[in-house]
């Protein structure tokens, strides 16, 4: 379940990221503001920052930053392989991980599968 979780938010990071340059913008057809761009760059990085707290809090400070490597780069190929045939659909893939992903997060919690701090 985690391992899905984190996939979801380094693609909706990498996707973020990638619409935040003006070149891959236009390409999909999405026009953000410049100052708009700033910030998409600190939510990409807050999503990749939290699938590898996510991965790190699953599987240990070693194999969760090599899971997270191999995910970020999963998730940046698949994005780079969309972009030029279907370019358009990127903005709504990067919508779509964020929103699957905080449903996943919100269904841990709930659930009482999170680790008990304490």
């Amino acid at each position: 379940m985690m391992f899905l979780i984190s996939f979801l938010w380094a693609s909706a990071g990498m996707g973020t990221l990638c619409l935040a340059m003006d070149r891959h913008a236009k390409q999909a057809g999405y026009f953000p503001a410049k100052a708009g761009a700033g910030g998409m760059r600190l939510f990409g990085t807050m999503c990749l920052a939290g699938a590898l707290y996510l991965t790190i809090t699953d599987l240990g400070i070693g194999m969760g930053t090599a899971l997270w490597g191999c995910q970020v780069s999963l998730a940046g190929w698949l994005i780079a392989i969309i972009l030029p045939y279907r370019a358009k659909w990127v903005p709504a893939i990067v919508a779509g991980s964020a929103i699957v992903a905080m449903a996943g997060i919100l269904i841990y919690i709930v659930a009482g599968w999170a680790p008990q701090i304490g």
